[in-house]
This record gives structure tokens, C-alpha cells and sequence, in this order.
């Protein structure tokens, strides 16, 4: 279950993809959600969660229309984080239902998921 706290659910976030190998985030017919970020003014935010039941719980109002995907660990740090960093996206992090949360920049995140499973291994 997601805090108050966007520091622990960013926590949350890193612990179980390392621990079950996914990310969950939304997407519609006109593509994935994206969100104007709370930090940059002309910035955007691409959300991801940690399950789907996370996600599933911000299914109301203006994301309705969306659907929940799943994204394999691997490729969302090697493609994803890369092409955001690319195309200058922020990454949102286990956001609750009021749509609050951490932003990170992509290669910040990706450092921090490969720090965890080189721990692992």
C-alpha cells in the first residue's frame, strides 16, 4: 500500500521492481499518459508504478480512458529511461490517487535500479 509520503513510496517503487522485474504504467489510444510536471513548468512526467493494483487506483476521471501495461525491468531501464532522458521526460514514481509523487530524472532512476541489482548479483 502506497504512504503519504512520496520519499517512501519512491522506496516502495525501487524495492519491488527489483523484486518482481516490472513496471506498470498506463496507456491509451493516443498513447501513454503524460503529465505536466509539478517541478519543471514546461516539463512532462510519464508515470510508473510498482503493481498494478497502484495503477489501478488512479483509473478515475481525466484516466479513465486508459489502460494498464506492464513493462519488463530490463527494458524499461535499457529503452524506456534511455528514450526518456532522450526525448527530456521526467519519470513519476508510485504516484497515489491525488496524483502526487516523486519525479526523478530518467538516468537518476535508472542509476539507482542498477545500484540495487548489482547488490543483488
Amino acid at each position: 500500500m502506497l504512504t503519504d509520503n512520496s520519499h517512501d513510496n519512491f522506496e516502495i517503487f525501487l524495492q519491488q521492481i527489483v523484486s518482481t522485474g516490472s513496471v506498470w504504467t498506463l496507456k491509451n489510444d493516443d498513447g501513454f499518459a503524460v503529465v505536466g510536471s509539478e517541478r519543471f513548468p514546461d516539463g512532462e512526467v510519464i508515470p510508473f508504478w510498482s503493481e498494478k493494483a497502484f495503477v489501478e487506483a488512479v483509473l478515475t476521471d481525466d484516466w479513465a480512458s486508459f489502460e494498464v501495461v506492464e513493462i519488463a525491468l530490463e527494458g524499461f531501464v535499457e529503452e524506456w529511461l534511455e528514450g526518456m532522458h532522450e526525448d527530456e521526460f521526467l519519470v513519476g514514481v508510485n504516484w497515489t490517487e491525488a496524483l502526487e509523487g516523486v519525479e526523478i530524472e530518467p538516468m537518476d532512476l535508472a542509476d539507482q535500479i542498477d545500484s540495487l541489482l548489482d547488490d543483488i548479483e
